[in-house]
């Protein structure tokens, strides 16, 4: 069978993009993947000199790359970088993770900070699935673990002195966020996707910001074993169980049958959210008038959720 080669090179081909009918060498593909997101952040104007930047390190490939990256630039945009990672409390998970967590930062020198649920809320994850309430709510453990992390990694970030939060989410996570969004008619979760969260004054929340949003996770998960990084490949036990499970397979699917549509996704959101920014431009950011966090209601998810589980 003939050698394929790159698009650009005489060199072997690692990876065939069908979405945009090239053939790339590691060395175009890992060129190609440091571009697109070097884009992302110009074109969004994701950084700014002088910038604190906390990364939300889980010990994964998009964080572990995502963590490399702004290492690589730090000098550039003259920015302060640390990592925080957080242990959920889920039996035989999370160990290998923070290994790798606690690898990188120190290979690159960048702090590293360590939470818990435990520690911060009194519970772990494991602990919580087993109220009564929740049970009885039908509250799934992605659910509960997405309201916990966001908002510990939140407060933790403003606590640290950082006025921006890298969320490493990759084009799959962000295509399966929309849908999710879409499905369940929130808006509230639909105006903070995107390569940014919206910036609101007198808010609690450390502004988002998500560089790899461009990057397919099969290129991530590619790049970081073409650059060795030591990461963690195990999926949560809890992951199969998830609705965001199966829209990861209907999104799939689609990519698989018409190459291009992730992109297309993200791209016609975009029309969406910008809308829906510009007709709440002038709303008034809501704080919990139980722990005096930002939220999208009167009491934010995470104290609805402390509430069930004090109740049982």
């Amino acid at each position: 069978m003939p050698m394929v080669k790159c698009s650009f090179c005489d060199e072997k081909a690692i990876l065939v993009r069908k979405y945009e009918g090239i053939r790339l060498c590691e060395k175009h593909f890992l060129r190609s993947v440091e571009k697109k997101i070097r884009k992302t952040i110009r074109v969004n104007q994701l950084l700014r000199r002088g910038d604190v930047v906390a990364v939300g390190l889980s010990g994964g490939k998009d964080s572990c790359l995502a963590t490399w990256f702004l290492s690589t630039i730090r000098k550039k945009y003259n920015i302060e970088i640390f990592a925080i990672t957080i242990n959920e409390g889920i039996s035989n998970y999370r160990k290998e993770d923070i290994k790798c967590a606690k690898d990188i930062t120190k290979k690159y020198g960048i702090k590293h900070h360590i939470f818990s649920f435990k520690e911060e809320c009194g519970v772990t994850l494991e602990q919580i699935m087993k109220t009564e309430a929740i049970r009885k709510e039908k509250i799934g453990a992605c659910s509960v673990c997405s309201v916990f992390r966001r908002y510990i990694l939140n407060k933790k970030a403003r606590e640290l002195g950082a006025n921006k939060l890298v969320i490493a989410h990759n084009l799959d996570d962000e295509c399966q966020s929309i849908f999710i969004s879409y499905v369940r008619g929130d808006i509230s979760r639909a105006l903070r996707l995107g390569s940014f969260s919206p910036k609101t004054e007198k808010s609690m929340f450390v502004r988002r910001i998500k560089p790899l949003l461009d990057i397919p996770e099969k290129e991530t998960a590619l790049f970081s074993h073409l650059k060795n990084f030591k990461t963690f490949s195990g999926e949560c036990p809890n992951a199969k169980k998830s609705f965001r499970w199966k829209i990861r397979d209907i999104i799939l699917n689609l990519e698989k049958n018409y190459p291009g549509t992730k992109y297309s996704i993200i791209k016609n959101f975009e029309k969406i959210r910008k809308e829906l920014l510009d007709a709440r431009k002038n709303s008034t950011p809501k704080i919990c008038s139980i722990c005096g966090e930002s939220g999208s209601g009167e009491i934010c998810k995470y104290c609805q959720i402390m509430k069930l589980i004090k109740s049982d």
